[in-house]
């Protein structure tokens, strides 16, 4: 996008010139996953929620809250390290715990 498509309302931000998508990728409650981004340095990178899949084991549950994230914890040249949260509870202590789908959006780190 240029500056002249920009949205209305838009800030006026450079968008920049070098930037990736990763294959989708699943992760459960708590884990970490490295995504390489083969041939680049990674300068800044975004992660973001593609879905996610959880439930209870049995029926009679009301759901309290739930949790359900990812964000990038690393990078180190071409890897991006991401940190997954996937979590629901209910008023009665029970917990479960699920799988989140994201993907990453990688800047190429200025040369």
């Amino acid at each position: 996008m240029t500056q002249n498509d920009a949205p209305v309302g838009a800030p006026n931000i450079p968008m920049p010139v070098g930037w990736y998508l990763s294959d989708p990728e699943i992760l459960g409650d708590g884990e970490t996953k490295t995504v390489t981004f083969p041939g680049i340095t990674v300068g800044r990178a975004y992660a973001f929620v593609a879905g996610f899949n959880m439930g209870y084991d049995n029926t009679d549950h009301n759901i309290e809250g739930i949790n359900v994230g990812v964000g990038v914890t690393g990078i180190s040249n071409s890897d991006v390290t991401v940190l997954g949260n996937c979590r629901m509870w209910d008023n009665g202590g029970h917990q479960a715990t699920g799988a989140v789908y994201f993907a990453v959006i990688a800047i190429v780190a200025k040369t």
